[in-house]
């Protein structure tokens, strides 16, 4: 290995070890304030639940904060609904944000807030689109660590990552996939995602967000944000229209 490429893959490991604290969690406001939009998030998947394989796709979704946490938009997996295996949540969620008008072909300054934890193709998307943060409630074990990947190879523009560790909603979906695993072996996280179990889990999201009370003043715009937010996301459908949900800047 050249002396040169030593020094980046040091330096590249040295910005992963010195993360901002927004990050690794060590900012109490900001861990609330993920909290908050991580439910939101849960929220918009649950409104639109699948029950069976099929129909509009996973049952996985994402929303767009902005650089003061309000969320700005909004987007589910359709993979099924379009015939096309590239429509994850967060590859929607972008692709569809940049095209409203006077958005640009970045989302810097913005943070995804998705119900799973990205694949190798949305973290990669995101990478180039210049998203700045991710944040992931559930936990992919066989595909998730896209971004460590990226992170180990050198690539440029990495997002930072994060996942609010002592979230219930968290808690209980990584331990139930582990669980519902393990009584049926050959299953994926895909599967779990529709049976009533999780879809308990995120049903809870939504009543949470409604009584959440913070412990920060400055987070209560966050929640009524997202309260007036999530009034505007459709019970069902609407997913083939997302341009009608593009922000007025």
């Amino acid at each position: 290995m050249s002396a040169f490429r030593h020094l980046v893959l040091v330096l590249l490991f040295s910005v992963t070890l010195s993360t901002s604290a927004a990050e690794n969690g060590s900012d109490p406001a900001q861990v609330e304030r993920d909290q908050i939009l991580s439910l939101a998030a849960l929220a918009v998947v649950h409104k639109d639940w699948q029950q069976f394989p099929g129909g509009r796709g996973h049952n996985i979704g994402s929303i767009l904060a902005d650089k003061d946490s309000m969320p700005v938009f909004w987007a589910r997996n359709t993979v099924n609904m379009s015939g096309d295996a590239s429509q994850h949540g967060e590859v929607r969620l972008i692709q569809a944000f940049l095209n409203c008008p006077r958005i640009g072909k970045y989302a810097a300054g913005f943070t995804v807030y998705t119900t799973l934890e990205p694949c190798a193709m949305c973290t990669g998307m995101m990478s180039l689109t210049r998203v700045s943060r991710v944040v992931y409630v559930q936990a992919d074990p066989e595909y998730g660590n896209a971004r460590d990947a990226l992170v180990k190879i050198g690539y440029p523009r990495i997002f930072e990552q994060y996942s609010p560790p002592e979230m219930s909603q968290k808690k209980s979906l990584d331990a139930g996939y582990k669980n519902f695993k393990t009584r049926n072996p050959g299953v994926t996280i895909i599967d779990y995602l529709l049976s009533p179990e999780a879809r308990m889990i995120f049903a809870s999201a939504e009543v949470e967000l409604k009584r959440y009370k913070p412990r920060f003043e400055e987070n209560a715009r966050v929640v009524e944000s997202a309260l007036a937010f999530l009034k505007k996301v459709p019970e069902k459908g609407g997913d083939d229209r997302l341009s009608e949900y593009c922000p007025a800047y």
